[in-house]
């Protein structure tokens, strides 16, 4: 199992070999010195059954053809420039012709733009709050993965766990 568990973390095992890993570590019985990455394996079953609410690879399984969406895209960005382009040429010739407006975007007050800019802040705070809340288990996620992944530690640790095992053996 030792040089299964090698080949995993070396990156070069196959789909059979991964799976007597995923049965092993499942089925409870597993050796003192294995215990270390028992959480990976529990931590790779439960994301394997986390069902996405959204799918990542929608636009690729469009039965369009590349070539098709370039094309469409090259046409729709030359429509966008040249509107732009337009627009802004009507409002050179014309700014002349008309008179300048007084500005509406200004308060009389200090007060008034004050709770204008405190009704805006609240707003914008609410909107950023919901959208962090939505990341609270990714967070989750990552904490896990990262306690998983910190290799040196888990390597220390069997390392150590093999210490002792020997010292055992020696006794």
């Amino acid at each position: 199992m030792n040089e299964l568990l090698e080949k995993y973390w070396e990156g070069t095992t196959n789909r059979e070999e991964e799976q007597r890993l995923k049965r092993y570590f499942a089925s409870g019985n597993i050796a003192a010195a294995h215990e270390v990455y028992k959480p990976l394996f529990e931590t790779i079953a439960l994301e394997q059954q986390v069902q996405p609410s959204f799918d990542a690879f929608a636009k690729v399984n469009n039965k369009k053809a590349l070539w098709s969406q370039l094309n469409d895209y090259k046409w729709k960005s030359l429509a966008v420039a040249a509107s732009i382009a337009a627009i802004l040429t009507l409002g050179v010739v014309f700014q002349d012709n008309i008179a300048p407006e007084p500005d509406l975007g200004t308060y009389d007050s200090p007060e008034e733009a004050y709770e204008a800019t405190v009704t805006a802040l609240q707003f914008m705070g609410t909107k950023i709050n919901a959208g962090k809340a939505n990341l609270e288990p990714l967070n989750t996620l990552e904490a896990k993965k990262s306690a998983i992944f910190n290799r040196e530690a888990l390597r220390e640790t069997m390392d150590s766990l093999e210490n002792q095992n020997q010292n055992k053996n020696e006794k």
